[in-house]
């Protein structure tokens, strides 16, 4: 009996690669960046780029606002997108992403 209910587990399990469970939903939201989180930013960061930023550049995410987001999966960190506009004195406007 325990090799069926193992094999009924797996065939289960086969069936759902790359298909939707049916009933079961997934929730991605963006989120603000904030005290409290930054530090998830700082480890997402870590791991996702070769460079490290510094103190000031966290600090500025927190005063981006609309323009710094947390990326959520299921209520676990997975991205983040941080942008700031770019005030040179070229007269030109820009951003960087």
């Amino acid at each position: 009996a325990k090799n069926s209910i193992e094999k009924d587990r797996l065939s289960k399990r086969n069936n759902l690669k790359g298909k939707p469970r049916s009933g079961i939903r997934s929730k991605i939201e963006l989120g603000d960046v904030t005290p409290h989180n930054i530090k998830q930013l700082k480890r997402l960061n870590q791991v996702v780029f070769p460079v490290s930023y510094n103190d000031k550049f966290y600090k500025d995410v927190l005063e981006a606002g609309e323009l710094a987001k947390l990326a959520y999966y299921n209520d676990i960190v997975v991205g983040a997108v941080c942008c700031r506009i770019d005030t040179s004195e070229r007269k030109i406007r820009g951003a960087y992403i």
